[in-house]
């Protein structure tokens, strides 16, 4: 008796290509959506990254000088403006939200002038608070001193706090940060004697 021995062949059917290109053909559309809305999804998180970077640096450059201060310069204290003396060396610091610049600047002046952008892209729009930058003069009594009824002009005897309010422009997106400063005048004579 004989027998024939088959030799098993390796690799594909025609069947079995024909079904292995039609799953590439549906999976690869769908993988490269994965993959374009992976990158979008960094890159929007890489600019949410950038931009609370960016308020991190304003808040503590802000915090740390109205933590100096000596005295609020009365008459030049609006929504957009922010003057003041420190009491290290009785240097005027004057910060400014700038509309058409869309920035926050600020200067200090001890002999000298320096001026400089605290950060760029900031809304300035004070038709539409959502997107306004400003700062607020928050009396005793923690109210808006410019926004109470009647307005009541923020002066260096009625302010306990600052509040700065600001929004950063990132590519299509804000982020609106905020930081309430309250600065306390007497610690820097320390007139109780504690050690600070």
């Amino acid at each position: 008796m004989k027998y024939s021995v088959k030799k098993l062949q390796g690799g594909f059917t025609m069947i079995e290509l024909i079904a292995a290109m039609v799953l590439v053909a549906i999976m690869a559309p769908t993988m490269g959506l994965l993959v374009q809305n992976s990158l979008r999804s960094m890159m929007i998180n890489n600019i949410a990254i950038q931009a609370t970077e960016d308020a991190g640096y304003v808040i503590r450059n802000f915090t740390k000088h109205i933590d100096g201060v000596k005295e609020f310069t009365d008459g030049s204290l609006t929504a957009t403006s922010l003057s003041f003396t420190n009491y290290v060396n009785d240097a005027v610091y004057v910060y400014q939200l700038r509309d058409a610049a869309r920035d926050l600047i600020y200067s200090r002046t001890d002999g000298t002038t320096e001026t400089g952008a605290l950060v760029r892209q900031v809304v300035v729009d004070s038709t539409d608070d959502d997107y306004d930058s400003k700062f607020i003069y928050r009396g005793h009594d923690n109210s808006d001193l410019l926004a109470s009824d009647p307005a009541i002009t923020p002066t260096n005897e009625n302010i306990k706090s600052i509040e700065l309010v600001f929004v950063l422009l990132r590519n299509k997106d804000t982020y609106k940060y905020n930081i309430y400063v309250l600065p306390d005048k007497e610690a820097h004579i320390n007139s109780t004697g504690i050690e600070l």
